[in-house]
């Protein structure tokens, strides 16, 4: 058993894996761009994302509140809007 060696035709090489490797990096130069063009510059104040689950919370209260106890209920209302510290009574910054 001898070594063998690979012996590449120049041929091949020029007309076969030289295009594969050309094709290979443009692909991953697309993919990295196509990342770039996808990445959300849409960035979310916290403040407002805070608020809009405030009301859904509230909204899902009012929607299912026949399903809780009276007691329940009332505590979660007390919550949203109590006079002194409600949630929903808070002055918001962003309002």
């Amino acid at each position: 058993m001898g070594t063998f060696d690979l012996v590449l035709d120049p041929s091949i090489r020029n007309w076969v894996l030289l295009p594969i490797v050309y094709i290979m990096v443009l692909v991953g130069v697309g993919r990295s761009m196509a990342q770039q063009l996808m990445v959300s510059d849409n960035t979310s104040d916290i403040e407002i994302v805070k608020h809009r689950q405030l009301l859904m919370r509230s909204q899902r209260l009012r929607a299912n509140g026949g399903f809780l106890t009276p007691r329940s209920f009332r505590m979660r209302k007390k919550y949203f809007n109590y006079k002194k510290d409600g949630k929903l009574r808070a002055k918001s910054s962003r309002r």
